[in-house]
């Protein structure tokens, strides 16, 4: 299905107007279908998804990043994978990218993000505003400004916005316009787009499930899960009771955090635990750790299941490394084992023994001695 889509859109638009696959929330099988039939540019919305794609596909893929970007996850889009980044919607923005590209000694282009409907729930730059954008860009020597990007309102007729950004586009001498996506990129090319971004006409209707966990991960990602910083929550005061920090196996709950959007818990897993509740999906969390006498390395993670796959989160202090898929869960935990033995491999003696616990939910102050005692007294799967 998903080749035949391919060829029958690229068998409709012109030459000059680049397919760019809207591959967020889709397996790695699907994308492989895509690309075994040829499609080459991919378009994601969330940093984490890509850098995880990127990892596991073929390398001579062109990935678009086309969602909105934090200051704090450009870093990881300074890659030659990522040919471009379609949502520059800030200086901020701009000079963090130009930042990081020229510590990699990388020229990185972008497209600037245009709000072309003035609305308030979107990101990018009001079109009146566009001219002292790019003047206030022009110092910036590490990224090159190839085009502008939007997503026009949701209304009956987007032709009149197309229009817009054509006119915007011509103005100021630049070639490329990302615009247009399954309703209305017809309309798009009309008006002179050169990139469309189509999702479901390839892949099939969105998987809603997926969607809620890309959202899972939007939440987390809004958190700032500060350290020594949290005086207004009382919870460190100064530097001497930092030593004291490895007693307590949180010392902010989830459920405050996610009030808070800011401070200290020692467990990640039990945030996304509580939203995938409230998103109803099913999960499950476990801790696996190493008992080799002199210290117990150890993790503890979530896994989810949707549609006969299984899926875990892999992250590490609060840095996602990707979601992973698995068509059965004893190939799922066997990788997870493998991994966590891997990332630990400095800190562990050659004689160990392992351990794997699935659990619920434990209390939110206890010491760490206490949650070793506690975990015991759950389901240990080897």
């Amino acid at each position: 299905m998903i080749k035949e889509n391919i060829n029958k859109i690229k068998a409709s638009i012109p030459n000059n107007v680049k397919l760019i696959a809207v591959s967020k929330t889709k397996s790695i099988e699907d994308i492989l279908e895509a690309y075994n039939a040829g499609q080459r540019d991919f378009g994601e919305n969330k940093v984490q998804e890509l850098i995880s794609k990127i990892d596991r596909l073929p390398k001579d893929i062109k990935w678009h990043m086309i969602g909105h970007l934090q200051t704090n996850k450009v870093k990881d889009c300074i890659r030659d994978e990522i040919v471009l980044i379609h949502s520059v919607d800030s200086l901020k923005l701009a000079k963090e990218i130009d930042k990081e590209s020229k510590k990699r000694n990388k020229i990185t282009n972008i497209l600037i993000e245009i709000n072309i409907g003035n609305e308030e729930t979107k990101f990018g730059i009001i079109p009146n505003e566009l001219e002292d954008f790019l003047k206030q860009l022009k110092d910036l020597s590490n990224i090159n400004i190839q085009g502008l990007m939007c997503v026009a309102p949701n209304t009956s007729d987007t032709s009149k916005y197309f229009r817009e950004m054509k006119a915007l586009a011509t103005k100021y001498d630049l070639k490329e316009l990302s615009m247009g996506m399954t309703n209305d990129y017809k309309k798009a090319i009309n008006a002179g787009s050169t990139m469309i971004r189509l999702g479901t006409l390839i892949f099939g209707e969105r998987n809603y499930i997926k969607e809620k966990i890309d959202k899972i991960m939007t939440t987390m990602e809004e958190i700032d899960y500060g350290f020594k910083d949290n005086q207004n929550f009382n919870l460190i005061e100064d530097d001497n009771k930092w030593n004291d920090f490895s007693r307590f196996y949180y010392l902010l709950s989830p459920e405050e955090l996610l009030d808070k959007k800011c401070g200290v818990c020692w467990d990640q897993v039990e945030l996304e635990r509580i939203l995938f509740e409230k998103n109803n999906i099913d999960c499950k969390t476990y801790f696996i750790y190493i008992d080799d006498k002199e210290s117990l390395p150890s993790h503890t993670f979530l896994t989810y299941s949707v549609d006969n796959k299984f899926y875990w989160f892999e992250h590490s202090w609060y840095n996602y490394k990707g979601i992973h898929e698995y068509d059965n869960e004893k190939d799922m935990l066997e990788d997870i084992k493998n991994k966590f033995i891997d990332s630990r491999k400095d800190e562990i003696n050659e004689e160990y023994k392992l351990y794997l616990y699935e659990y619920n939910k434990p209390n939110y102050h206890i010491s760490c001695d206490e949650f070793y005692e506690y975990i015991k007294t759950q389901k240990r799967l080897f």
